[in-house]
């Protein structure tokens, strides 16, 4: 099913209740839908907001030192925060700035509540509306507080599979894998509902929204690294977290067991078949095409032209889709071809290293059978190899009339994810000029490679254009 969330802003009494009822109604429907028949009285959605993960909150000198709790909180809203400056496109780092110092405000007032309750990340969650219950009666908090205080903030369980509907989370994480989503609970534990129809009673199921950031380098770069964007479309199924998945506060009390790894897999399966043969692709050109005249004038867009989104979006040579602008569609039919390989070489035991990752691992090329690259204490040694693979060195091959190519330093550098294992370029950018700069890089692998770079400097993607879905299952 696809979803559709919609934000609205009401200024006054009337409008606000004419929401609230909206409200109410879209999420009785969205709970039958997703689960089926209900009872009302034993069913529930819960928002999970940001900050979930930082519990038990650190607490400062600052924090104690203040009496009174604060009304409202920092992090709730309201007209007690603020004002957000409009500064432009050219105020990006006074944004950053402005948003550092509004984080700790809302960090600190988080810190002070979790105090208030005992240093019980349950309790406090739930009462601050950090977790917040958006549908349901009140008597559903209870069971949510036992499950957050007895399950998943005890350090102790190290398996959540009999606290959960366990298909329902397995079928999710396969999405989140595929589709490379990191602002969810499979990286930072973000942009997640948890939904209970039986009471809480060994049922809790997630809800996932918020997909801007799907097969996006920005937010892979974010949530992750800056050289797993380069790789992304070649991230392991069996590792679909930055790291080792099996230190992850969910990934690693659920994929911890054979049977619920193989179920992961068969879900994986049946995900990429759907979308690869139930003509979901083609519908999503299809709207595509709806709506590029609108993506044009939006001031976010990228593209200047008509013509630009339609060769960089709607084009249909997925093998060009590594480009700053990590063009979505494109992006994911070749990364269904590089999960679909993954499968097959499990199926056929070939599959490099057995999906077994260093711990230190950061997102590996599943095809590698090493894990040099992909570990950063292993790449900052000095003495390491890897440390000069993207230094410009002059020489009779390379003259000063080739300076401008010290701009692409990163593309040939072994720790920037653009200068693959196996000596090829990855991006597209860095392809077109390869011929006249590899002779200034003889350290890197990829210096001795075919192809091309662009000389120029290389840029990260700030924005996915607006083919935003999901796949909610049953």
């Amino acid at each position: 099913m696809f979803l559709c969330f919609s934000a609205s802003v009401f200024r006054n009494k009337e409008k606000s209740r004419t929401h609230f009822v909206g409200m109410l109604w879209h999420h009785i429907f969205f709970v039958q839908r997703s689960f089926g028949v209900f009872d009302p009285n034993k069913a529930a959605l819960f928002k999970g907001k940001g900050y979930v993960d930082a519990c038990p909150y650190s607490i400062s000198s600052e924090v104690t030192a203040q009496d009174e709790m604060p009304d409202p909180y920092y992090f709730e809203r309201g007209e007690h925060r603020k004002d957000i400056p409009v500064l432009g496109f050219e105020g990006y780092g006074q944004c950053i700035d402005f948003n550092t110092e509004e984080t700790r405000k809302e960090y600190d007032d988080l810190a002070r509540g979790f105090l208030e309750y005992d240093k019980n990340c349950g309790l406090a969650l739930v009462e601050m509306g950090v977790i917040d219950r958006d549908y349901g009666p009140k008597t559903m908090e209870a069971p949510m507080i036992e499950f957050l205080e007895t399950k998943y903030f005890n350090e102790s369980v190290v398996d959540l599979t009999n606290s959960v509907d366990i298909d329902q989370w397995l079928k999710n994480f396969a999405v989140y894998a595929v589709m490379i989503n990191l602002d969810s609970p499979m990286t930072n534990i973000n942009n997640w509902y948890l939904a209970s129809t039986n009471g809480g009673d060994g049922d809790w199921k997630i809800v996932q929204y918020d997909h801007h950031g799907v097969l996006s380098k920005s937010m892979v770069s974010y949530g992750c690294d800056a050289s797993c964007a380069p790789r992304m479309a070649y991230w392991p199924i069996l590792q679909p977290t930055c790291s080792n998945f099996e230190n992850h506060e969910i990934m690693g009390r659920i994929l911890n067991n054979e049977e619920n790894v193989q179920k992961y897999l068969e879900f994986v399966q049946e995900f990429v078949n759907i979308l690869s043969t139930q003509n979901i692709i083609e519908n999503l050109y299809d709207y595509g095409n709806g709506i590029k005249k609108f993506v044009v004038d939006d001031p976010w867009s990228h593209y200047s032209t008509l013509e630009e989104f339609e060769e960089s979006e709607l084009g249909r040579n997925s093998q060009d889709y590594n480009t700053d602008s990590s063009p979505f569609l494109k992006s994911m039919q070749f990364r269904l071809q590089e999960v679909q390989k993954q499968l097959d070489a499990i199926q056929e035991g070939t599959l490099p290293r057995d999906g077994v990752y260093d711990e230190e691992s950061v997102c590996p090329d599943w095809r590698d059978a090493s894990s040099e690259d992909y570990i950063p204490d292993l790449n900052d040694k000095d003495d390491n190899s890897l440390s000069n693979s993207g230094s410009y060195v002059e020489s009779d091959a390379c003259v000063s009339d080739l300076y401008d190519c010290t701009t692409a330093e990163k593309c040939f550098d072994h720790r920037s994810g653009m200068c693959a294992f196996d000596g090829k370029i990855l991006t597209t950018e860095c392809k077109e000029a390869l011929t006249f700069c590899k002779p200034c890089f003889p350290n890197s692998r990829c210096s001795s490679g075919a192809g091309s770079i662009i000389v120029f400097n290389i840029v990260t993607t700030v924005a996915l254009v607006g083919l935003s879905w999901c796949w909610i299952v049953a």
